[in-house]
């Protein structure tokens, strides 16, 4: 089955429970969701049933070394983003939030899940990116990892 298939049939029961009917993906196989202010684009591919979660946090002109230190650190295993990766482009300077997933046999909590966890590690990523601007370079901005995430039973 295709994954614009896949997820769109995950997209419509999600935007049912939501009351948002007729929830789907557009002709280029996306879907946009916003959050207060936050901007969720769901992108259906056409390899491997794969599905892109992707969301700008913030636009920087040159961030500090420091910064990126942390924000690669935070990447490491993406521990410090709950699955998550954070990267900055360097043309546009646009931090952007990205989270690639299956939807072979997604369910629609599993998607909520995967969108929770998205957003929570949005908003802990955008508290980091405006703390760490207002951060001297001498000091770097600390981005913790949650314990739990760090423990494998």
């Amino acid at each position: 089955m295709p994954t614009q298939t896949l997820i769109s049939q995950v997209l419509f029961d999600f935007g049912r429970a939501l009351g948002l009917d007729g929830l789907m993906l557009d002709d280029d196989d996306h879907c946009c969701l916003k959050f207060d202010e936050l901007e969720v684009h769901i992108q259906a591919t056409q390899e491997n049933a794969q599905v892109m979660l992707y969301s700008t946090l913030a636009v920087t002109s040159e961030p500090t070394p420091a910064v990126m230190r942390r924000l690669l650190a935070a990447n490491y295993g993406m521990l410090g983003t709950m699955g998550n990766t954070v990267g900055v482009h360097p043309e546009t300077g646009e931090v952007l939030l990205s989270r690639r997933f299956s939807s072979i046999g997604l369910e629609v909590l599993d998607f909520e899940a995967l969108l929770q966890g998205f957003l929570e590690t949005a908003d802990t990523v955008q508290t980091f990116w405006a703390s760490a601007q207002d951060t001297p370079t001498s000091v770097e901005p600390d981005l913790q990892v949650p314990m739990h995430t760090m423990i494998r039973a």
